[in-house]
């Protein structure tokens, strides 16, 4: 199977692959997704003395991230009055909260749009994904992962708790080039849903200002 990979795997990259053959329906693009942060495989995991890697419907991941893409690398700080070194800990400190009815289903609420914003492992549609977090600190993107719950389906990820912080502008350089070539792949295997694809190609227009800056920082794209 032929992966196509975007960006640098000891930094960060995207490495993907998808099912080769003509689709009719928008949520049939199977394939895998790796994610890479400093040489991890962030997808990779094992289960009855078996390594897998993750394998599902790629659209409904995609289509978050075109979605959301502002939130991640613009001004959408978390909401809560919680410190920690990274977002595993402050997600260990926020589900420690107790306060009366009102006060729990506000700070709870709260915390669930922000997740929602931030961390992809709701596209999963019934796959085997990481749940990965992205958050913007200034000039860099946290990407964290805590993948401690799958335990209890025997699912045991190679990599399964971290945090690391990636340059923001070679983030934004790497999903843009990433989105754009596997929405591109999309459109060549899929002639009927051109709405679609287009709608998401259109979310990226965006971003032209943001190349345009990271070709000043003298990050190419």
């Amino acid at each position: 199977m032929s992966y196509k990979v975007i960006g640098d795997k000891n930094v960060f990259a995207f490495e993907y692959t998808l099912e080769n053959k003509t689709q009719n329906e928008k949520y049939n693009y199977w394939g895998t997704i790796r994610l890479w942060v400093l040489g991890i495989n962030v997808c990779k995991y094992q289960s009855e003395n078996q390594v897998f890697e993750h394998e599902g419907y790629l659209n409904h991941t995609i289509e978050w991230l075109c979605e959301n893409l502002e939130y991640i690398v613009g001004y959408d700080d978390y909401p809560l009055p919680v410190e920690g070194n990274d977002m595993n800990d402050i997600f260990e400190k926020v589900y420690k909260f107790e306060a009366d009815e009102l006060e729990e289903e506000l700070w709870f609420g709260a915390n669930s749009r922000w997740i929602f914003r931030h961390t992809w492992l709701n596209t999963r549609d019934g796959s085997i994904l990481p749940s990965v977090c992205f958050r913007r600190l200034g000039n860099v993107i946290e990407v964290s992962w805590d993948n401690e719950f799958y335990r209890k389906y025997n699912i045991y990820y190679l990599s399964e708790k971290a945090s690391f912080q990636i340059n923001r502008m070679e983030f934004i350089k790497v999903i843009i080039m990433f989105l754009k070539s596997i929405i591109s792949d999309f459109r060549k295997q899929d002639k009927n849903l051109v709405d679609w694809i287009e709608n998401l190609q259109k979310k990226l227009k965006f971003y032209e200002i943001v190349e345009e800056g990271a070709e000043n920082q003298g990050l190419s794209f």
